[in-house]
């Protein structure tokens, strides 16, 4: 019986054995013909094949679209640039309280002439002589002197904005002063040493050039004068990189172009009744200055507080236009003159600034500073007039326009916000 069992076992096992190697694959070669791998058609052999929505995108595609419209774009370098650079720019805006230079402390008019050895006064009182009639009864001349007019508060608005670069930063602003202007009246009155008199404005004239004691131009009505004065500017400037950098102190270079406007007008009025003259005397001077401007950058940081210093020196050229005109200065029948002219001349121009600012915020600082400004070879309406008269009493007046050039200068305090974005 053992025998027997055994011998069954040995056939089944026999006959069992070629047919699991024709289900499996042969590692020695390609598969046997009872292989079933992946079809063409399915992932499992005899499975449905799978359906691709080809309006669906994949998830390769929907990271990184093979096709894109015109909103969906990859942006340039160039793009991608301009963003990163616009992404640092600040902006500015001062409120400036300005401060120009005033006219000088002379009196209207030319020196006249006094008899020797009396010292010339330019306060006291002397006796209106009329350059036809003589000597007026009852009428003593003064001087004009316009020192005393408010140059002190002139209100502007300087906006500002910076572009920082890799290489740079480019910095423009520009200002507006508002006009700078002064109305003074000069009425007669009553001689306070001498009953009977008054006292009269007057503007001494030279006689063909020399001091005369007996040229003036009286004003027995009262004399009004008004000044005015316009200033407006705008610069554009490379600040580059600090050549010192990881100092307490960081300089660093820039150059530019300085452009500054600055006009400045003075008119003269009042009536005469004893020539029956309504006198009137305009002087207007225009200066555009501009150049390339060089300068340094002086900066101290810290967290809180940034402190700078910055001088400037522009190579500036001044191109100015004058004019003087008279009415009625001797006789009420006489022709109106104006006189004109235009001529450049060198005009460099020094400018210090020094300003705090403050961190209020991530974004938005409180800044103060202080500015000065002074330039050489500008034209000054005070200063253009000639004063001269002619020997022949019968002339018209030879009041005219000279070529006097003069240093002006400003100073200005201001308080004001950047914010970055």
């Amino acid at each position: 019986m053992p025998r027997r069992l055994a011998l069954s076992l040995l056939i089944a096992w026999l006959a069992w054995i070629p047919t699991v190697s024709a289900q499996g694959p042969n590692p020695q070669g390609p598969p046997g013909p009872g292989y079933h791998g992946s079809t063409p058609d399915g992932q499992y052999a005899g499975g449905p094949a799978p359906v691709y929505d080809r309006q669906v995108p994949t998830l390769r595609e929907q990271f990184h679209p093979m096709s894109r419209s015109a909103y969906y774009d990859v942006d340039s370098a160039f793009e991608l640039a301009l963003i990163d650079t616009f992404s640092q720019a600040w902006y500015r805006a001062d409120y400036l309280f300005m401060n120009l230079r005033g006219p000088n402390g002379n009196f209207l008019g030319a020196t006249p002439l006094v008899t020797p050895p009396a010292t010339f006064d330019p306060t006291a009182f002397f006796p209106a002589i009329d350059r036809v009639t003589g000597i007026r009864v009852g009428q003593n001349g003064r001087l004009i002197s316009i020192q005393d007019t408010n140059n002190q508060d002139g209100n502007g608005l300087r906006i500002m904005m910076g572009i920082p670069t890799q290489m740079f930063t480019f910095e423009a602003s520009g200002f507006a002063l508002a006009e700078l202007k002064e109305d003074l009246q000069f009425a007669s009155f009553p001689d306070p040493t001498l009953l009977g008199t008054q006292v009269i404005p007057a503007i001494p004239l030279t006689r063909n050039g020399l001091p005369s004691r007996f040229d003036f131009i009286l004003f027995d009505g009262g004399m009004d004068v008004a000044v005015r004065s316009n200033m407006q500017g705008a610069d554009a400037k490379l600040v580059f990189g600090s050549f010192t950098p990881n100092v307490g102190i960081e300089v660093a270079p820039l150059v530019g172009f300085n452009y500054v406007h600055y006009s400045n007008e003075l008119t003269i009025s009042g009536s005469d009744a004893a020539s029956a003259t309504a006198h009137l005397i305009n002087s207007k001077a225009n200066n555009n200055i501009f150049g390339p401007e060089v300068g340094l950058r002086f900066e101290a940081r810290s967290k809180w507080l940034t402190l700078g210093f910055e001088p400037k020196f522009t190579f500036g050229i001044n191109r100015m236009n004058n004019r003087v005109a008279t009415q009625q200065i001797f006789t009420p029948t006489e022709a109106d003159r104006s006189i004109e002219d235009g001529l450049t001349r060198f005009s460099p121009v020094v400018d210090l600034t020094t300003n705090a600012r403050f961190r209020l915020a991530e974004n938005i600082h409180l800044t103060l500073g202080y500015q000065f400004t002074a330039t050489s070879n500008v034209s000054l309406a005070e200063q253009n007039i000639v004063w001269d008269s002619s020997p022949i009493l019968t002339d018209p007046p030879r009041i005219g326009l000279q070529q006097d050039r003069h240093t002006f200068w400003m100073q200005a305090i201001n308080v004001g916000l950047q914010w970055q974005f």
